[in-house]
């Protein structure tokens, strides 16, 4: 009789025992499921990540020959960008290289007459300045945490371009004894150098601002994560 007992006792004993270190296993491996989602999680930019930005730039840094023109009669003015397209895909989490592509033009129009209603002839007049360039281009991303910043959607770099800058000049008139023109500007080499930060809202859209060197001083817009 002593002898079931005592056997009944060890038994139990080991069943316990069992059942208390599989608990502990099976909470062991869900903290580190855990631990590496959160690791996941926290790493919104990492190697082979790509992103894909369109944006619009403000301060443009070329003179607007346009505004040349701004006393003659009929005088009106408009301008689009520079808007930017660039990809980007980071080789490590530090570095990353890509393309990008922006594009500006400022028009301008007016007459050649200056009493429409008499009967000098009236001309129409128009003058247009484009630039586009095509650069490719690299960057270094700060890591945040290093300098005890706990930003895990914010992205802080700097980099620089290298690549092509077209500009024309180009004049058009209906009046048959102007002085018609289409000429390049400049030197095709171009170059940006900037610095911005990116700060995503969701896992794959997010917003950027650049600032520095190149069609414009400064431009802002979107940015998508593939």
């Amino acid at each position: 009789m002593k002898k079931s007992i005592l056997t009944l006792v060890l038994f139990t004993i080991f069943t316990i025992a069992q059942t208390t270190q599989a608990q502990v296993t099976v909470a062991q491996t869900t903290q580190s499921q855990v631990t590496v989602a959160q690791t996941t999680q926290s790493q919104v930019f990492k190697k082979d990540d790509k992103f894909l930005s369109i944006g619009y730039g403000f301060g443009i840094l070329v003179p607007d020959y346009g505004a040349a023109y701004i006393y003659q009669l009929g005088y009106s003015h408009y301008n689009i960008g520079p808007v930017s397209i660039s990809f980007d895909r980071f080789l490590s989490d530090k570095i990353s290289f890509g393309g990008y592509l922006g594009y500006y033009t400022s028009v301008a129009t007016w007459s050649t007459a200056s009493y429409p209603t008499s009967q000098i002839p009236s001309y129409e007049n128009k003058y247009s300045f484009s630039g586009i360039q095509i650069l490719l281009r690299g960057a270094y991303h700060y890591n945040l945490k290093a300098l005890n910043i706990d930003a895990e959607n914010l992205d802080v770099y700097f980099g620089f371009g290298l690549g092509y800058t077209g500009w024309s000049s180009k004049r058009e008139s209906t009046d048959p004894n102007a002085f018609i023109y289409n000429i390049p500007l400049g030197s095709p080499v171009g170059f940006s150098g900037f610095v911005g930060t990116r700060y995503m809202f969701t896992e794959k859209i997010g917003g950027y601002v650049e600032a520095g060197y190149g069609l414009s001083g400064m431009q802002l817009g979107l940015t998508f994560k593939h």
